[in-house]
C-alpha cells in the first residue's frame, strides 16, 4: 500500500467511524452504562489510576467546577438541607447541568436513583 492510499484509506476510516458515533450514539451510551455497573471496580481503579498520573488535570477540573458552583450558587443553605434530606438509595442531581448553564440551587436539583442519574448525565430532558 502506497503512502498516498493509506492516507486516502485512514481517512475513510475516520469519517465511517464518525458516522458510526453519531449514528449510534444512544446504543453507546447504554453499553457504556451497563459496562460501568458491571465493571464498578475496573473502572473505579481506571479513574484512581488516571488520576494519580494527572493530578494537574484534574486539580484543573475540580476549580472549575468549584468556581461554577460558587458563582450559581442562590442560597447555600438550602442546597445544603436538600442534599442532607436526600433519601436513602438516592443521589441529588441538577436538572440543567452545571455545564450546560443550570444554577446550583434548590429550584434545580432532583433525586434520582443511580442508575437513572448516569442515564441522564448532563443531559437536559423537557
Amino acid at each position: 500500500m502506497t503512502k498516498e492510499e493509506w492516507k486516502e484509506y485512514n481517512k475513510k476510516r475516520k469519517d465511517y467511524l464518525k458516522q458510526y458515533h453519531i449514528k449510534n450514539k444512544k446504543k453507546r451510551n447504554e453499553y457504556n452504562v451497563e459496562y460501568r455497573i458491571k465493571n464498578n471496580e475496573k473502572v473505579n481503579e481506571y479513574t484512581k489510576n488516571y488520576k494519580l498520573k494527572n493530578p494537574h488535570l484534574q486539580r484543573h477540573y475540580e476549580a472549575v467546577r468549584r468556581t461554577r458552583i460558587k458563582n450559581s450558587t442562590k442560597n447555600i443553605k438550602l442546597v445544603k438541607e436538600f442534599y442532607k434530606n436526600c433519601p436513602e438509595g438516592y443521589e441529588v442531581d441538577h436538572i440543567i447541568p452545571l455545564s450546560k448553564g443550570g444554577l446550583h440551587s434548590v429550584e434545580n436539583l432532583q433525586y434520582l436513583t443511580p442508575k437513572e442519574n448516569r442515564i441522564k448525565k448532563d443531559r437536559i430532558y423537557a
